[in-house]
């Protein structure tokens, strides 16, 4: 499309000056794409340079649909936070020392860094085998657990909760309800939008009307 003679019309009757300058339909998967990067990756390292403090190395672990163990790094100082880089570990399971291998060649000699947070597996926090143990053992730093993935375990645990996963059931029963009358669907967004404006009224009603048009298409 970019070489294409009407769009490149289009472009010079936007800006003249530009049109000259058109990428050709190679330059995405040649050097724009690294040249790119490159600018990313230096503004990146420059800011990161200009924050204070020192950096605190994230890790996060999962499997992809392959079922390959992938490892996403990333930096953090207060207030920013910046890709590094992502690992594969093939299918099978692997130490913390593999893992502290991956991490100790981005972190260097660990000067700049003063923290390493990972999800809660064992494989990450393990003080003796695990990837905190192995790092500790070469840098001084803190090793923390990430809280997010706390609340995520705590929140599937709680879920499981009789009372609480027949409550789920009966609110996934509701939605399907709503999403499957365009009606219902429609009012739900209108009085939740009322909700919102802080209307004292608009709870009540939004369950009357529900209850109402719900059990009168339910028994169509």
């Amino acid at each position: 499309m970019i070489e294409h003679w009407a769009f490149f019309h289009f472009v010079n009757a936007l800006n003249p000056a530009y049109a000259p300058f058109l990428f050709k339909r190679t330059a995405l998967s040649t050097t724009w794409l690294k040249k790119l990067r490159a600018d990313t990756e230096e503004k990146t390292d420059a800011f990161m340079e200009s924050t204070m403090g020192r950096k605190t190395i994230i890790v996060d672990g999962f499997k992809d649909r392959r079922g390959r163990h992938v490892m996403n790094i990333s930096n953090a100082k207060v207030g920013f936070a910046a890709y590094v880089k992502t690992a594969w570990f093939g299918r099978k399971q692997h130490s913390g020392e593999t893992y502290a291998n991956e991490i100790s060649s981005v972190v260097g000699d660990g000067k700049e860094h003063i923290a390493c947070c990972a999800d809660n597996t064992s494989s990450k926090t393990s003080m003796q085998n695990g990837l905190f143990g192995r790092l500790s053992a070469k840098y001084y730093c803190f090793f923390l657990g990430c809280c997010v993935h706390r609340m995520d375990l705590l929140s599937e645990d709680v879920a499981k909760l009789a009372d609480i996963a027949a409550m789920i059931t009966e609110f996934k029963f509701v939605t399907r309800v709503v999403l499957r009358f365009s009606l219902l669907t429609e009012t739900f967004l209108h009085l939740q939008s009322l909700r919102h404006k802080s209307d004292p009224s608009a709870s009540m009603l939004m369950l009357k009307n529900f209850l109402t048009r719900g059990l009168r298409m339910l028994s169509l």
